[in-house]
């Protein structure tokens, strides 16, 4: 036998001759043919129908524009859009033709009998190897047609994927599996087809290339789309944003994430905020929109208009929605079933400091997007009541346009009612008179802001009713009291408020003296001033009021103290609040007219004054909450005067405020998300030209030097 037919050249023998179960594959050769004709003309029939449906779908759309005046009309929100568009059709059907036509080839000159491909030796080869090498072909060129298809309509699909994996739609990721499903079916097509002829492999250097070169091609394929895919569902799925801000600026609250996709219906926030970088506010508010979307993709939906390219757009839903100024930057909060649309502006979504030395705030800017949006979501999902009265006519905090009560000074409670609009409340007056005795069956909390004279039996039955029977919808009410000793009208001691008994049925007592504070000139805090902290039973509990105090001091004008009653009923569980400072002295005064700063001072030598004025370091409890079966029911606060306008810790008490209702309304904890401070980084003064500049340019020059100086010595070596 010669080397050409040694059994490694001819595996279709034995060492004897003896033709091996492999050579049956010339007698499959026909059938081998037929077979790629038929599926040929298989592709070419599919082919022929994408095209044809592609220029059907073309001249549809051509006659649709044609009456409509050169525009498509929009399509209704539940139309569901086709499976293929018109671009699917024509690059399938062209891939369809090509790969048919390749096939049909392959069929008919297997079926001819033409032994001779391009990869096939020009020395004459055994039967089987012809067959083999079409057989080869044949399977290639099916498998490329069908990877071809499945990745074009996998790209053209992917944006079905990002709403599957985004979790916005559910129902047609199936046709990006079916895509990649044909894609992988195609390659591994491709991959067996060649493992036909990989026998010949050492002895032929054209077959040899091609196993190779379709190798090469099928694994880098597949790690593309791997790597394509990797990336998609890690975008979707893993949290891709750093926020590296101090203050966590950029970072949604776990209780915000938890409310945004709790919403029961979609919203749509509608902005003008361009994605400038020299506009702070605008990046501000695209970083906050773009986490809410990403929390909640099922239930945030964020359009973005430009003023200069979507001009028509905001001009409709202007006229749509009056509240919307396409002048200024602002956020559209929209819902669809029920059509409420509510309408904020850039520059309520920033707290500005404040001159007082004691603003909290420090001096910095905050921002409050996210409280402020967590509102307007509020606003509009919320079904509940949101009608919070205030009494009047007792000397009150006056709201709105209510006058004084006769014989007392007007008090302005404005900050207090902004504080609380803000909170997406409607606010009403309270007045008790001979048509009104009753508190409003509409009323979810009734506020008692600091009353001058003493509260009529009318009032105060009528309040005591509020809190002790369930209303028409199953509920009891819900109450504040802000009140700070004040004067009698025999001007010793302190006035009754008229709900002393109230109070103590739900087992609180207010104090009946004046508090006093050691006064603290280098803090601008005068003995009528008490700072208040949150206390660890608050924080233990969680309670959403110490929260959103946190570890700051809050200062309280004219205060008194807010005992608990032993002996409680069960039912109720009282909670303290607020304590003042541990270390800061305090003592009482029965009497208003009393000259605090000469108390302090006489405190020095004389000890028997300490003990009639109750000196004492230890913390007084400033305010208490009342829950009963673990629902909050009343929050009393031992001042008033904090709470008016004119009061320069207003700003803070309103906000705490604010806070109050929205635990008594039993409202989501995202309601009480407090602004994050914005913190800028300045250069030093000192820095000049030389630092910013020459240095950097410098030391690059010497290092770019030193590596050309290193390279040259290495080279002449």
């Amino acid at each position: 036998m010669s080397a050409s037919q040694s059994p490694e050249s001819t595996p279709e023998t034995t060492a004897t001759g003896t033709p091996t179960a492999a050579s049956g594959l010339v007698g499959f050769r026909p059938v081998i043919g037929i077979i790629a004709i038929a599926i040929g003309v298989l592709f070419l029939g599919l082919g022929a129908f994408s095209l044809v449906k592609a220029d059907s779908t073309r001249r549809q759309d051509s006659e649709l524009k044609e009456k409509t005046g050169g525009l498509l009309p929009p399509k209704a929100e539940d139309e569901k859009p086709p499976i293929f568009a018109n671009t699917q059709y024509i690059w399938a059907g062209m891939l369809a033709v090509a790969g048919g036509l390749a096939l049909l080839v392959i069929g008919i000159t297997t079926v001819v009998g033409q032994s001779r491909a391009g990869i096939v030796s020009k020395n004459t080869d055994p039967p089987e190897k012809s067959v083999r090498v079409l057989l080869a072909c044949a399977g290639t060129a099916l498998g490329i047609t069908l990877t071809a298809i499945g990745l074009v309509l996998a790209i053209s699909w992917v944006d079905v994927l990002a709403d599957w994996l985004g979790d916005r739609k559910q129902g047609r990721y199936w046709q990006v599996m079916a895509a990649l499903l044909l894609f992988v079916i195609g390659l591994g097509i491709v991959f067996l087809s060649v493992q036909v002829v990989r026998i010949y492999e050492r002895n032929s250097v054209a077959i040899r290339r091609s196993i190779y070169g379709v190798n090469l091609g099928v694994s880098l394929l597949l790690v593309l789309v791997g790597l394509v895919a990797i990336n998609l569902v890690v975008s979707f799925k893993v949290p891709n944003r750093l926020d590296t801000t101090e203050s966590a600026l950029f970072t949604l609250d776990e209780n915000t994430r938890s409310f945004l996709q709790n919403l029961k219906q979609e919203v749509t926030i509608t902005t003008t905020a361009t994605d400038n970088p020299n506009s702070q506010a605008s990046s501000q508010i695209r970083r906050l929109l773009a986490s809410c979307q990403e929390a909640a993709p099922k239930n945030i939906k964020v359009k973005y208009l430009s003023p200069t390219l979507d001009i028509a757009e905001i001009t409709s839903l202007r006229n749509q929605y009056p509240q919307f100024d396409m002048d200024k930057l602002g956020l559209l909060f929209t819902t669809g079933p029920s059509g409420r649309a509510t309408y904020v502006e850039a520059k309520d979504l920033y707290v500005f400091p404040s001159q007082d030395p004691r603003d909290p705030s420090g001096g910095k800017t905050s921002f409050k997007g996210e409280k402020v949006l967590v509102g307007e979501l509020l606003l509009l999902t919320e079904d509940n009541d949101r009608t919070i009265y205030f009494t009047q006519g007792h000397g009150e905090l006056t709201i709105g346009a209510q006058q004084p009560a006769q014989g007392t000074i007007n008090r302005t409670g404005e900050t207090a009612r902004a504080a609380l609009a803000k909170a997406q409340f409607e606010i009403k007056p309270l007045v008790f008179d001979e048509a009104t005795t009753k508190v409003p069956d509409d009323a979810v909390v009734v506020v008692v802001a600091d009353p001058l004279v003493t509260l009529s039996r009318n009032a105060a039955g009528a309040l005591e009713s509020y809190m002790n029977k369930p209303r028409a919808n199953g509920k009891k009410g819900k109450l504040i009291v802000l009140s700070g000793p004040n004067p009698a009208p025999s001007g010793g001691g302190v006035i009754d408020t008229g709900l002393e008994r109230l109070l103590q049925d739900y087992g609180l007592v207010l104090g009946k003296e004046y508090l006093y504070h050691a006064p603290i000139a280098s803090q601008g805090l005068n003995a009528n001033v008490a700072m208040a902290g949150a206390t660890q039973q608050a924080f233990d509990q969680k309670n959403p009021i110490a929260i959103m105090i946190g570890e700051a001091a809050i200062p309280l004008t004219r205060c008194r103290t807010v005992n608990r009653v032993e002996g409680l009923p069960t039912a109720f569980q009282p909670t303290s609040l607020l304590l003042s400072y541990p270390g800061r002295p305090h003592w009482v005064e029965t009497d208003l007219s009393a000259n605090p700063e000469a108390t302090w001072l006489a405190f020095r030598t004389n000890v028997s004054l300490r003990a009639a004025k109750k000196f004492s370091d230890k913390p007084d409890i400033l305010a208490a909450a009342i829950s009963e079966e673990n629902k909050a029911r009343m929050v009393v606060y031992g001042s008033g005067a904090a709470f008016a306008d004119k009061a320069p810790e207003v700003s803070a008490t309103t906000e705490i405020l604010a806070v109050t209702a929205n635990w008594l309304c039993d409202r989501p904890p995202a309601a009480n998300i407090v602004g994050k401070p914005i913190n800028e980084y300045r250069f030093n003064k000192a820095t000049d030209g030389i630092s910013l500049f020459w240095l950097p340019v410098g030391a690059s020059l010497l290092v770019t030097i030193a590596m050309g100086l290193g390279v040259w010595v290495i080279r002449r070596k």
